[in-house]
C-alpha cells in the first residue's frame, strides 16, 4: 500500500469541489481532516474524481479490515487524533463517510503529440 499524505488528499478534494463547483464544505476535526459536503451529489463526485486521481477511498468497515482495526479505532484516528482524512456526507438515517486506503500510481500517458 502507498500511504496517504492528509494534506495531498484534502487539497485534491478542495480542488476538485472548486474546479467543479460543487458547493459549499466545511473543513473540522482536530486537523482539518474531515471534509464535509453539503450534498450526497458533491460527494459522490469527489469520491469519483479522487478516485480517478488514484485515491482508494473505502468505507470504514473495509479500512478497519484491511487494516486489522476496529472500527471503532479508525473512527479514533478520523475523529480524535486528526491522523487521517475522512470525506463525509451526512443525512438524515444515512451517513457517508469514506477515508483513503492507499494512492494508486497510475500510468502516465506522456505528452501530448503535436
Amino acid at each position: 500500500m502507498n500511504p496517504v499524505a492528509i494534506d495531498d488528499v484534502r487539497n485534491s478534494a478542495v480542488r476538485i469541489i472548486i474546479r467543479l463547483a460543487l458547493g459549499n464544505y466545511l473543513l473540522r476535526g482536530p486537523g482539518g481532516n474531515i471534509l464535509e459536503l453539503e450534498s450526497r451529489v458533491a460527494w459522490a463526485t469527489v469520491v469519483n474524481e479522487l478516485h480517478n486521481e488514484g485515491y482508494v477511498m473505502v468505507t470504514l468497515q473495509e479500512y478497519a479490515a484491511a487494516c486489522s482495526l476496529t472500527e471503532a479505532e479508525v473512527v479514533e484516528q478520523v475523529e480524535e487524533e486528526g491522523s487521517l482524512f475522512a470525506l463525509f456526507f451526512p443525512s438524515e438515517g444515512e451517513q457517508g463517510m469514506v477515508v483513503p486506503l492507499e494512492r494508486e500510481e497510475k500510468e502516465h500517458l506522456g505528452p501530448l503529440p503535436l
